[in-house]
């Protein structure tokens, strides 16, 4: 057909200035939705698009189609796993500030820990100052409070040693009994005047467990 003379496009002024002769649109679909549209148009030969050549273009546009497809495919892809790995790296700095934190913050409070735990200690050693009992037992618990909580801090240490598989467990088989004696000495003072009594019926050197000291 000659689309100058025939057709929908007879007096279509593209169709008259560019003397076109032959037209074909097809759409392509992909996955059930209209995908694009193939467009193709002969200015010298009228009928230049028989049914045989339009099943070729669509089978070519299909195929130019899926290519399309899958190329934006693979730059999503890549780009997920560009915002992916960029997330990564954010992490691990983030890691390593708070590590750097933790190793300054650690620092900071170990020193002083030290120092009351020192004082609290040569208070007890001191063999020319006789203490009361309950002077001797309120220094045992400061020095075992500071003894402890330097534990605390090192285990903040310990846990960003973990994240990052650079810590080793030391297992031994320890008595409960004198760790359950250590919490109730903590927590007692912080009783107050409440009827409350804390108690420990554990029996020393029967109670065995396989753990890290620390």
């Amino acid at each position: 057909d000659d689309a100058l003379v025939e057709g929908n496009f007879t007096d279509d002024a593209y169709i008259q200035r560019t003397q076109m002769k032959s037209l074909l649109c097809v759409p392509l679909h992909y996955l059930g939705k209209l995908a694009g549209l193939c467009y193709l148009e002969n200015a010298q030969l009228a009928g230049a698009f028989p049914p045989e050549r339009v099943d070729m273009v669509m089978l070519l546009g299909f195929q130019a189609l899926v290519s399309i497809e899958h190329a934006k495919l693979h730059k999503h892809q890549t780009q997920a796993l560009e915002e992916k790995q960029a997330a990564l790296e954010k992490q691990e700095k983030l890691d390593q500030l708070k590590d750097e934190f933790l190793a300054h913050t650690s620092h900071e409070l170990r020193t002083p820990l030290h120092g009351i735990i020192g004082l609290a200690q040569a208070l007890l050693d001191n063999k020319q100052e006789k203490l009361s009992r309950r002077v001797s037992h309120d220094l045992q618990l400061i020095a075992g409070s500071g003894t402890r909580l330097t534990q605390v801090v090192n285990d903040l240490l310990d846990v960003s040693q973990l994240n990052h598989g650079e810590i080793s467990l030391y297992r031994q088989t320890l008595d409960i009994y004198p760790l359950v004696e250590q919490v109730i000495s903590v927590c007692t003072p912080l009783l107050g005047n409440r009827p409350v009594q804390i108690f420990n019926h554990l029996m020393p050197d029967t109670a065995k467990i396989l753990a890290d000291k620390n």
